[in-house]
């Protein structure tokens, strides 16, 4: 990027940065009114409220929800008023407020500003200010009402005003204005946009005919619903969810929280904090923690640092800590404030849930709306605002969270420790921990410290994890607790649990749900953008309210969908948790189950079997001895603490699987920035590995029916992999042939019999079809079995099926199942056998270094080369994988192989090259739009911006890969070239897949047929996989039908050409159009051929 573009675009980049801080600045703004408001109600500062109120100023730039610090403020004001003394000042003070404060666009405030107002005037009768005074004022205030344009007719019931309270607030406003007539803006009868065709069939519900009645609801009635409801609100206000822990096998009676209780960090902690709490310096940590008795903060820390220990992991994110922490503060404060003001709260979302769950008891309710307008409907009948977030929620803002952990961690740190006399007495006990007590007279058990890149990307998810600061956790004190373990686990509730009711729906602007008593972000935060930076970026970049409603729609569906535990399959998942995961012996049968060997029976290399300890001089032992004993030591160190985390992260699943056994789930989504959807809940959900997808089945149930038994015989040989290539008549031929000896078997039999569930890809979720196969045949009419696996229907290398769409790529869509086949086609095998041509091409090379590489890789893989060999690597190439990273791809593969480690860097880079080759040979016009995406990126990142585009349901999407940069005091976001590059073909692809899912969960549940997706994996019941594949099907091609590259690049000359903001010069416009304007040749792919395509979704 040229330094002159730089220097031309510079006052835009400061203005869009600016913009965003601009956003966090006012969140940051918001939280201290409200904290100043909540502190001042408590010391009966009534000065300092109307001095917060009318310097605050976020209310002039909020617009997606309710803003409550006003609407409370004045409640406040009020509630004083009623124990105010004859006070000239406080009526001077309240006057000037009501004079100034902002009424439009905010019915808190207006409702809380006619209350005061009309309690101030008769507060005024009774106290000794002269009449001329008392007129005066009171003139010109109502004077303001009533040319305010308050319109009484869209007053609505909030969580900070009773119904009584509107009751009176509507008489008032009437008695000194006109009645009006408006219409509030969710009383509209469009649905979505009328400019988003995709979903013109959605804008009505379907007929009646074409709903298909509910048969088996996991819950019926409405006294069940409430009583979940009600446990639901108690668990979202815990700031700790605990449950049993399965694999205590300890034989020693203290468990490990008894352990940490005799330490006595508990008096220590609460020692340490009076001391630092006299000399803190900030004023805003000092005012949160005047709401506490030191036992209480004592307390809080405590439960913190045991909710560590029982991750059983020496590296805890800091993050992690800050929002627990925290929250469990800040929300008491909240809390605390909140019930002392607003005594209604709880009876109003009674209310509203009382009538929203009819949706999921009434068929015809949920045919002729989506959880989204329900809500907005009887919001409206109850008179009550659809917004109901949570009053002062923000009052932990990010600031105020990281001072305030900042000051508990180092109490936490300082306090935790094990003195030398206790080191000696635990290594009485425990002599085999190497403590050496004679050396080490103190131990610091948590220590917070900075972790490098590389060690973080060793972490299972790269994206979600802090910037580098951690809790460091002494691994020899984790060694002694796990002699006595932990009776319970402790994890982190709100939108990290599963949830007992449906979610509440997001609305317009994505905003308010899931949870019921707080607001959660719908796009999760990546990269440089952090503490929801993410979400306000797509928010700023919404036009209007409608825009986006069915991506809105489509995440709420996906969470209203009701689960509940496999239990058959939990049962033997513990029994071979708890009974064989300790025995080494066990470790090839652990790992074909993907289930770890326990760390504990892992042996470290004993000194002894590499060097005689009675000859250990120097000149005697061979360096070699030295360095093959520690390299053997630093090989199993790593296998150990791997399997002790994967261990754990088995742990917390299976433990949270047995606690929720007898119970209905429901997980709520949210997105990724390119539209992607995930659960929020970590631990316990249905997207994730074999296990994870095993733990769970559908709640409410349907028949068989008279073809479902064949779509269960189907999906279980499906997940054993064992016949890809053969056609669905061969695989179900092969069913009859090992029904009764292998999947019944394995049905009744599953340790004890021939396992051959155990031989399949997904031994789990096989043994899951095998036992449903087994239950629907004990029935007379297995047809009249309701069935509650969910059958899977998986896209064939969904990324190039929408690439060769795309580009109407017929020979490239034949090799991903665009196109009817008698039997299923097979890219990778494809791309394997062409890569193996020309290996002999070049095995007769003239090229002495080409023959030499391609006939080493002959001698180390004799015949043709397997599909699994290069598999990953044609997988990810269309979604952006670089040219490293497909070697270390293939690489991996052939170390699986055991090729001789010598030649597996010169081999995998040459398997990478023809792979590479064979592929865009394959697809050609596949490739060619890819290229076209890669230039498109550098034309856009060439002058300064991220690029953005908007997908096909509405969604804004920006590429987050930015880095911050400064020039003398300003700074801005600079977009980091090569990652929005590489990124943007795959970040496409994928925004085009998260469409396909929506578009297909909304036809799917508009009809009634349950739908669940983990991302081109689409989920039904067995007797509804017609009509999902019908679906499917038809919405794949009517979103490809639409001009997809055309409206990208017109969206590229809207944002970066004839955009006001932009201020790139003719030049670099002329350079733009060029590319933006480039036309792919397109092939001759008919997409309406797709219908008839067997194996296009199988």
């Amino acid at each position: 990027m040229s330094k002159a573009i730089l220097k031309q675009l510079k006052g835009t980049l400061i203005k869009q940065y600016e913009a965003l801080e601009h956003v966090t600045a006012l969140s940051t703004i918001k939280a201290s009114a409200q904290s100043s408001i909540v502190k001042s109600y408590f010391t009966k500062d009534y000065m300092t409220i109307v001095r917060t109120m009318l310097q605050y100023r976020y209310r002039e730039n909020y617009k997606h929800g309710p803003d409550y610090v006003d609407g409370i403020g004045l409640l406040v004001l009020d509630k004083f008023l009623k124990e105010m003394d004859n006070s000239e000042s406080f009526l001077d003070a309240t006057t000037t407020l009501l004079k100034e404060i902002p009424l439009k666009n905010n019915i808190e405030t207006q409702l809380s500003y006619l209350l005061f107002l009309n309690n101030l005037q008769v507060w005024c009768q009774n106290k000794n200010f002269t009449e001329d005074q008392k007129n005066e004022i009171m003139e010109s205030l109502w004077d303001r009402v009533n040319s305010e344009n308050i319109k009484p007719n869209l007053f609505l019931n909030t969580r900070i005003h009773s119904q009584e309270d509107l009751e009176t607030a509507r008489k008032i406003a009437l008695d000194v204005i006109e009645e009006d007539s408006s219409t509030p803006f969710w009383k509209s009868n469009q649905r979505y946009a009328k400019d988003l065709q995709l979903v013109e069939n959605l804008q009505s519900p379907v007929s009646e005919s074409k709903f298909l009645p509910s048969e088996d609801k996991a819950i019926n009635s409405k006294e069940k619903f409430m009583e979940l409801f009600k446990e639901q609100l108690s668990n979202e206000c815990k700031t700790y969810f605990k449950v049993h822990n399965i694999s205590r096998d300890s034989k020693e009676c203290l468990t490990a929280e008894k352990i940490v209780e005799n330490l006595g960090w508990l008096s220590k902690i609460k020692e340490i904090y009076v001391e630092r709490q006299k000399i803190l310096g900030d004023k805003e940590v000092s005012s949160i923690l005047l709401f506490f008795k030191p036992d209480e903060m004592a307390l809080i820390i405590y439960n913190e640092a045991v909710r560590m220990l029982t991750n059983g992991q020496n590296m805890i994110n800091y993050a992690t800590f800050e929002n627990n922490v925290t929250r469990s503060i800040l929300q008491h404060v909240q809390k605390y404030f909140t019930k002392d003001i607003l005594k209604h709260d709880d009876e109003m979302y009674i209310q509203v849930f009382d009538k929203y769950i009819d949706l999921f008891l009434n068929d015809n309710l949920k045919r002729l709306f989506r959880p989204r307008e329900y809500w907005h409907k009887i919001c409206d009948e109850l008179n009550v605002s659809p917004d109901t977030s949570e009053p002062f929620s923000d009052i932990g803002a990010s600031i105020t969270k990281q001072k305030l952990s900042i000051f508990l961690s180092q109490i936490l740190a300082e306090s935790c420790v094990l003195t030398q006399n206790e080191i000696i007495e635990i290594e009485k006990k425990h002599p085999d921990l190497g403590l050496n007590s004679k050396y080490i007279k103190r131990i610091e058990v948590f220590k917070v410290r900075t972790v490098s890149k590389k060690q973080q990307q060793l972490s299972e998810d790269e994206e979600f994890i802090d910037d580098g600061k951690f809790f460091s956790i002494d691994k020899k004190f984790l060694q002694y607790l796990d002699y006595y373990q932990f009776s319970e686990l402790v994890f982190d509730t709100g939108v990290e649990m599963p949830m007992l009711v449906p979610p509440r729906p997001y609305l317009d602007y994505g905003k308010s749900g899931p949870l019921y008593t707080s607001n959660s972000i719908i796009i999760r935060d990546k990269g440089v953008y952090s503490k929801g930076y993410m979400d306000r970026l797509m928010r700023m970049k919404l036009k209007n309210r409608i825009q986006a409603r069915p991506v809105w729609d489509a995440v709420n569906e996906l969470g209203c969908v009701p689960w509940k535990i496999n239990k058959p399959v939990l049962e033997v998942m513990i029994d071979i948790f708890t009974n064989y995961a300790s025995d080494p012996k066990n470790e090839i049968f652990l790992e074909k189950l993907g289930f770890p060997l326990n760390h504990k029976s892992i042996v470290m290399p004993d000194f002894k079997d590499y060097i005689d300890p009675n000859n250990t001089s120097p000149n005697n032992i061979g360096r070699e001895k030295y360095h093959a004993y520690y390299k053997q030591k630093k090989l199993i160190e790593n296998k150990k603490s791997k399997m002790n985390s994967l261990t754990f992260w088995l742990l917390y699943r299976l433990s949270l699987a047995n606690h929720f056994k007898d119970s209905i789930l429901y997980f709520p989504h949210n997105m990724d920035f390119r539209g992607r959807v995930y659960p929020t809940s970590p631990y316990l959900s249905h997207m994730g590995d074999d296990v994870s997808r095993s733990l769970l089945v559908f709640a409410d149930g349907r028949k068989l029916g008279s073809d479902g038994l064949r779509w269960l015989k189907l999906h279980c040989i499906n997940l054993t992999g064992h016949l890809k290539k053969e056609t669905i008549e061969k695989r179900l031929e092969y069913v009859e042939e090992v029904l009764v000896e292998k999947i019944i078997d394995s049905a009744r039999n599953p340790l004890d019999g021939s396992r051959w569930w155990m031989e399949s890809e997904e031994p789990w979720q096989t043994l899951t079809a095998c036992i449903e196969i087994d239950n629907a045949m004990k029935l007379p009419d297995p047809s009249e079995f309701i069935s509650y696996m969910p059958i899977h229907q998986d896209g064939s290398c969904n990324g190039l099926q929408h690439y060769a769409a795309l580009g109407r790529d017929k020979d490239g869509g034949r090799e991903v199942n665009l196109l009817p086949s008698d039997k299923p086609a097979d890219i990778y095998s494809v791309v394997a056998s062409k890569v193996d041509s020309k290996r002999e091409i070049d095995e007769n090379s003239k090229n002495g270094d080409i023959k030499k590489i391609a006939l080493l890789l002959r001698k180390e893989i004799p015949d043709k080369l397997p599909r699994k060999l290069l598999k990953q690597t044609v997988m990810t190439t269309v979604y952006g994988v670089t040219e490293y990273g497909a070697v270390l791809q293939i690489a991996k593969q052939l170390r699986n192989m055991h090729i001789n480690p010598d030649n597996v860097g010169p081999l995998a880079n040459y398997l990478k090259n023809k792979t590479l080759t064979s592929l865009s040979e394959a697809f050609s016009t596949s490739m060619a739009l890819k290229e076209w995406f890669r230039k498109c990126a550098g034309q856009i990142t060439g002058t300064y911006n991220s690029v953005e585009w908007i997908t096909p349901l509405g969604l804004p999407v920006t590429q987050p890969y930015v880095e911050i940069q400064s020039s003398d005091e300003d700074k801005f976001y600079v977009p980091m070239k090569f990652k929005q590059i590489n990124a943007f073909p795959p970040n496409y692809v994928h925004s085009l897949d998260s469409t396909h899912m929506m578009m297909t969960a909304l036809n799917c549940t508009a009809r009634n047929v349950t739908f669940a997706a983990v991302h081109d994996c689409f989920w039904t019941h067995a007797s509804t996989v017609p009509e999902m594949n019908e679906i499917t099907r038809n919405e794949f091609i009517n979103l490809h039908s639409q001009p997809l590259t055309d409206n990208l690049a017109n969206h590229f000359k809207e944002t970066y050409i004839n955009n006001s903001r932009t201020t790139v010069n003719d030049k670099t416009k002329e350079k733009l159009c060029k590319v933006f304007d480039h036309k792919i040749k397109k092939g001759e792919l008919d997409l309406n051929e797709i219908r008839n395509s067997v194996y296009f979704f199988s």
